[in-house]
C-alpha cells in the first residue's frame, strides 16, 4: 500500500498557501439522499440530491503585516468567499484536489502564554466541492510558456472550474492565463471555451466557471502569457463537471 503522510498536505486560500502556516487539516462533504421509495417497492429507493461539506483549519500565526499576510487574507474572506484548493497529497501535476467557494464561517484565535498563538478557521462550501485535479503545479514563470500536457483520462461535454492562486508577483507587466485542450496530448491545442484569466497584475486568486455544456477534451495545459521583465508564481487547478 502507499500511504501518504500529512506532511504532504497542501491547501491555498485565496493568494496564499495556508498550509505554509498549517498544523492540521479536515474536510468532508456530504450529499442529501433523497426518498423515492414507493409502495411497490421491496427496499428503499434513494436518488442523490444537493451537496454540501465543511473544511476546517488550524494554523500558527506569522507575525508579517504585509499586503498578502494571513490577517489580511481572513480579513477579506471575511466578506468576500475565496477559491480554496485543498491538496491531500499534494500538488504535484495531476494530484487530486478538492476546490470550494468559501466562506469563512469562523475563526478562533488561541494564545496560550506558554505557547504560540494559533487560528482555527472553519470554511462553509458557496456551492458544491468539487474533485479536480492540479494541471499546472506552483512554480515561477518567466516568460510566455506553454505549460505540460495532462492526461485526465477522458473528454466531458459539461464544463467545469478553474482556481488560479497566484502567490507571488514581481517586476512583471501582467500576465493571462488560459487552458487549452487537446484529444492526444500532442497536436490540435486549443482554448477550453471560457477558461481564460482576468488580466493578473499582483499576487490573487481566480475561479472561473465554465459553462454546463461546454465541451473539454481529455488533456489539458496552462498557458502563461507573460507582458513584462520579473516572475510570478501561481498554481492552477481544473474540475470538470
Amino acid at each position: 500500500m502507499a500511504f501518504t503522510p500529512g506532511t504532504n498536505a497542501r491547501y491555498y486560500v485565496g493568494p496564499q498557501r495556508f498550509s505554509v502556516f498549517g498544523k492540521s487539516l479536515s474536510m468532508s462533504t456530504t450529499t442529501a439522499q433523497l426518498d423515492a421509495s414507493t409502495h411497490e417497492d421491496t427496499a428503499m429507493v434513494y436518488i442523490n440530491g444537493q451537496q454540501t461539506g465543511t473544511a476546517s483549519i488550524e494554523m500558527l500565526m506569522d507575525t508579517a503585516y504585509a499586503t498578502t499576510s494571513q490577517f489580511t487574507t481572513l480579513n477579506t474572506w471575511a466578506t468576500t468567499p475565496q477559491p480554496v484548493t485543498l491538496g491531500m497529497d499534494g500538488v504535484a501535476n495531476s494530484a487530486a484536489v478538492w476546490m470550494i467557494l468559501g466562506n469563512q464561517s469562523s475563526v478562533t484565535y488561541d494564545s496560550p502564554v506558554a505557547d504560540i498563538v494559533t487560528a482555527n478557521v472553519a470554511i462553509q462550501p458557496d456551492g458544491p466541492m468539487d474533485l479536480g485535479s492540479v494541471i499546472a503545479t506552483e512554480a515561477a514563470v518567466t516568460t510566455t510558456t506553454n505549460g505540460t500536457a495532462i492526461d485526465l483520462t477522458a473528454s466531458s461535454t459539461n464544463g467545469g472550474v478553474v482556481h488560479i492562486h497566484t502567490t507571488a508577483f514581481a517586476g512583471l507587466t501582467s500576465n493571462v492565463i488560459t487552458v487549452e485542450g487537446s484529444a492526444n496530448g500532442t497536436t490540435g491545442w486549443g482554448l477550453v471555451t471560457g477558461a481564460t484569466s482576468a488580466t493578473i497584475g499582483a499576487v490573487g486568486s481566480e475561479r472561473i466557471t465554465i459553462a454546463a455544456g461546454t465541451s473539454v477534451p481529455r488533456y489539458l495545459r496552462v498557458v502563461d502569457t507573460i507582458v513584462g521583465t520579473g516572475s510570478t508564481t501561481r498554481v492552477v487547478t481544473f474540475a470538470r463537471r
